[in-house]
Order: structure tokens, then sequence, then C-alpha cells
């Protein structure tokens, strides 16, 4: 995107750019909390219900999956972003979306979700099992996942509206890179 920097989809590339920081930043909160649920099962596993833990572990490792796959995501998105051709353009505009939607997923099928039976239990020991919960599910990993969540949900929307105006969908589809930047921007002059 050399010459880019007057161009219209300077605003998709910052949006892009601070997309894939969001989806990263997602991606290891939840692996640093998968290594937190690690070290303190010992300690506090009880209030999940004891081992084996496989389908809490199982959560996490599809929580961790849909992360990084996202982050990816993200990533090509901000150098898709940078090529000015209409296939970058419309990669963008399917496949972000869809990934945000199944990061949206992880929120009710998170590993948090999966809990010990509360019903009949004394104010005491529902108020140790709620310290424990909090100590193995942490507020920095499950209120940094979602925020992390609601951000590339609102990000991706507005990246979409930004790429969805007619100046930044001509950039993609009427680029032409031999064309003077004097030119560049006009329909005559930049033929498909």
């Amino acid at each position: 995107m050399s010459r880019s920097l007057r161009s219209p989809a300077l605003g998709a590339f910052r949006l892009a750019v601070v997309t894939a920081l969001v989806a990263v930043g997602d991606a290891v909160v939840t692996v640093a909390g998968r290594y937190r649920f690690g070290t303190s099962l010992d300690a506090y596993g009880w209030v999940i219900g004891g081992p084996p833990y496989d389908g809490t572990l199982q959560r996490f490792v599809f929580c961790i999956s849909v992360a990084v796959i996202v982050a990816a995501v993200g990533v090509a998105a901000a150098v898709f972003v940078t090529q000015p051709r209409p296939g970058s353009r419309l990669a963008v505009m399917y496949s972000l979306p869809a990934c945000v939607v199944v990061d949206l997923f992880t929120v009710v099928y998170g590993p948090n979700n999966i809990g010990a039976e509360s019903r009949g239990v004394s104010p005491a020991a529902l108020a140790e099992s709620e310290a424990a919960f909090d100590h193995i599910f942490p507020l920095w990993y499950l209120g940094g996942h979602a925020i992390g969540i609601g951000l590339l949900a609102l990000l991706t929307a507005r990246l979409l509206i930004v790429l969805r105006k007619p100046d930044v969908r001509d950039f993609y589809e009427y680029y032409n890179p031999d064309v003077p930047p004097v030119l560049r921007w006009g329909r005559g002059s930049n033929d498909r």
C-alpha cells in the first residue's frame, strides 16, 4: 500500500489492523485462561465436579482453536486490505464476519459454563464455591474474553460499513497501478 496513504482504503486498513490486534489479544487471553485453569485444578478443581475435567478441557480446546483461527483471519484481513483487488475486499467481507459469529458462540460454549450444582447448598458452601470458581476462572479471563469478542463484533461491523462505501469499493474494483495518481480515482481512466 505504498501510495495509498491518501486513498479511500486507508480507513479500512486502520480498522483491519486494530481488529487483528484485538483478535490476537483475545487469543492470548484465552490461552492464558487455559494455563490459569490448569495450574488451579489441584486446589479448586472440585468446583466444576472434580477429575477428569474432560468436558471443561474440551471446551477450552474449542475456544482456543476458535480464538487462534479468528486471530489468523484478522491478520490475513489486515494484509488483504492492502491489496487493491476485488477479491481482497470480498475475502475480508465474508471471512471475518463468519469467524466473529463462531467466536460469539464461545460465550455460550465457554468452559466457565460448566459448574457444580448449587441448589440445596448452604450459603457458606455456596460462597466457598463462588470463590473457587472466581479463582479458577478469573475476571481478567472472563471479562477480557467478553470484551474482546464485543470489540471484534463492533470493529468488524464498522469495517464492513467502510468496505461497502462507494469510493472504497471503487478503489478495489478499478485500481490500476499504471495510471498516474491524479487519474487513479476516476472511473474513466481506470478500466477493469
